[in-house]
């Protein structure tokens, strides 16, 4: 996890965003899924953000139906949220039906827009409550990434 050095993550112009990716190449399957977790040490409302850069590649293979080369990412959330996702960016952003990209082997730029995600929790998230983002991919031996951008809250004083 570390700031990018892309200066237009998603093609939101809002700058650079935080690079989640795994450090080498993974195994497919949520069993080899990365978490993060966001939480505040105070009550904030109107938590939004973009997730972006959802894609995938075959990594050159040539063909669609190859399921050991480069990734497909997944994506999941944990709590009440709202989302307004790109067209070809499907699911819902549960475990059970997370975002992903319709094509297989599409892979988008990381200053690109179209595969992106905006989620927005509304109402109080408390304080040491937990959101949970989970990544992974569906094809073998890739090293997949995806960028957190624009995250802003509302929180009141000390």
């Amino acid at each position: 996890m570390a700031v990018s050095t892309e200066t237009n993550v998603g093609g939101l112009n809002l700058g650079p965003g935080l690079n989640l990716s795994h450090a080498a190449p993974v195994t497919s399957g949520i069993a080899n899924r990365q978490t993060l977790t966001i939480s505040f040490d105070r009550a904030v409302t109107g938590l939004s953000f973009w997730l972006t850069d959802i894609d995938s590649t075959l990594n050159g293979s040539g063909t669609k139906r190859d399921p050991y080369a480069g990734w497909w990412d997944r994506v999941a959330l944990s709590g009440t949220y709202t989302q307004s996702r790109d067209a070809l960016v499907l699911g819902s952003g549960t475990t059970a039906d997370p975002w992903y990209f319709d094509d297989p082997n599409t892979n988008v730029g990381n200053e690109s827009g179209g595969a992106r995600v905006k989620v927005t929790y509304p109402g109080t998230i408390a304080a040491g409550d937990t959101i949970t983002l989970q990544y992974w991919t569906t094809q073998s031996d890739g090293n997949q990434r995806i960028f957190l951008s624009d995250l802003s809250w509302t929180a009141r004083g000390c």
